[in-house]
C-alpha cells in the first residue's frame, strides 16, 4: 500500500505512477496500490501504524513526527526517508471578484486550509498562527482536499483555499479555465518568520 494525496495534487499522479512501476518492476512486489490519503502527516502515521508501507510525504511532516512537535503527541520512530520527491509551492487562491488581495482579507472569510490530516492544513495554520499572528477563530475554516477546494470555489461556497503542490496543480488549472483567480501573495517578511 503507497500512501499518496488526494486525487487534485501532485502526490496522487506520482505514487499511482509509482506504484505501477513497483508491481512491474520489482520481483518482491506482487501488487502496489497508490491509496488516497490526506497526504503528509497522515502518510507518516499510517506509516507508524503499518498500514502502508510506502508514502510520499512533506519533509515538514516527518521533522514534526521525529521530533514530536505539534501535532504529534509521541515519536513516530518506523519512519525512513528514502529520497526527495520534488518541491511543493503554497498556493493561496481565490476569484478575481472576491475582492480579495491579501492574508488579511481573508479575516473573517469561509478559507479552506485542506485536508484536516495534511501538511497544507498545519502548514497554513503555521503560516496565519506564528507569521500573520491570527487565531485560526479569526476565519470560517473549512477542512476541504484540493479537488473540494476547487469545487467550493467555482460554486461560491468558500472564498478563498488553499493548495500546497508541486507545479503545474490540475485543480488550480482547472479552477483557471473556468474563473478568473488570483494567487494570493505572501510578503517576504512573513516567509522569514515562517521560516
Amino acid at each position: 500500500s503507497v500512501g499518496a494525496g488526494g486525487t487534485g495534487g501532485t502526490y496522487y499522479p506520482m505514487m499511482a505512477a509509482l506504484a505501477e512501476v513497483l508491481t512491474k518492476d520489482v520481483d518482491l512486489i506482487k501488487n502496489a496500490t497508490a491509496q488516497v490519503t490526506a497526504a503528509s502527516y497522515e502518510n507518516v502515521r499510517l506509516i507508524q501504524k503499518g498500514y502502508n508501507q510506502f508514502s510520499i510525504t512533506s519533509a515538514a511532516s516527518v521533522w514534526d513526527a521525529w521530533k514530536v512537535n505539534k501535532p504529534f503527541k509521541t515519536k513516530l520512530d518506523k519512519l525512513r526517508t528514502l529520497c526527495w520527491g520534488h518541491g511543493s509551492d503554497l498556493h493561496i487562491i481565490t476569484t478575481k471578484d472576491s475582492g480579495i488581495k491579501t492574508i488579511e482579507d481573508i479575516k473573517g472569510k469561509r478559507f479552506s486550509i485542506g485536508a484536516a490530516g495534511s501538511g497544507t492544513q498545519v502548514n497554513v495554520a503555521r503560516l496565519l498562527t506564528d507569521a500573520y499572528k491570527f487565531s485560526l477563530k479569526d476565519f470560517k475554516i473549512e477542512f476541504l482536499s484540493f479537488t473540494e477546494s476547487v469545487n467550493a470555489l467555482k460554486d461560491g461556497r468558500i472564498d478563498a483555499g488553499v493548495l500546497m503542490a508541486g507545479c503545474p496543480v490540475a485543480s488550480v488549472m482547472d479552477l483557471a479555465i473556468v474563473n478568473n483567480i488570483r494567487i494570493i501573495a505572501i510578503p517576504d517578511e512573513k516567509i522569514e518568520k515562517l521560516i
